[in-house]
């Protein structure tokens, strides 16, 4: 194999593997590229009764998946859930208790590589959005608390973050395959955008949606 030829396959591998611990290691430039490309599939441990296929989401296009539980589409109210508070706040907190405000809820987990990119760049616009009737809500998907709690060491938000040990409780009920996912939900309890991935053009249609449905 010549040495243009091995760089090329190892350039492709560390782009396709956005999930891994390895995307603690890349270059901030390989990250982005690997987060504006897909999103993480969940581990088949923890894809419980779900498809398992790859919903992968580009800045291109905010894909909504075809076959999400009735109720967590866009024009449809979602199952109210109550979760533990992983930081934000003590005790439990339930989609009931945001009714009134404009919900952003993005479900992440520790061994996600885009997760690395979009946690932290939320941080700035939820201290725009705190003297407002919106919320940023993080919902881990970790199997375990040790292991949300050590991924916020590493990147610390003020947001509130909740955790649904496995996604087996909301994840799976909201037919979250892949991760990042966002659901944007308005003051009435509605679904209003649904997409999966991250990139900053994603980012940055979604929070002017959410300021938008702010103001109505």
């Amino acid at each position: 194999m010549t040495l243009r030829a091995f760089l090329l396959v190892f350039s492709l591998m560390l782009v396709a593997c956005p999930g891994t611990p390895s995307s603690q290691e890349q270059s901030p430039e390989l990250a982005e590229r690997a987060a504006q490309s897909t999103s993480a599939p969940k581990p088949a441990a923890v894809q419980g009764g779900l498809t398992g296929r790859d919903d992968s989401a580009s800045a291109k296009a905010t894909p909504e998946p075809a076959n999400a539980p009735i109720g967590t589409k866009p024009g449809e109210a979602p199952a109210n859930f109550e979760l533990p508070l992983l930081s934000g706040g003590t005790g439990t907190l339930s989609l009931s208790d945001l009714r009134g405000k404009v919900v952003l809820a993005t479900f992440w987990a520790s061994w996600c590589g885009p997760c690395r990119m979009e946690i932290p760049a939320l941080e700035k616009p939820w201290k725009g959005l705190q003297d407002t009737n919106a919320v940023v809500l993080g919902i881990s998907i970790d199997d375990t608390e040790p292991a949300a709690r050590s991924f916020l060491k590493m990147f610390p938000v003020t947001y509130p973050m909740l955790l649904d040990e496995g996604g087996r409780s909301v994840a799976d009920a909201w037919g979250v395959s892949s991760i990042p996912a966002t659901i944007v939900i308005d003051k009435h309890g509605v679904v209003r955008k649904r997409h999966l991935g991250y990139s900053q053009t994603m980012l940055a249609n979604t929070i002017k949606l959410v300021r938008e449905l702010e103001q109505e």
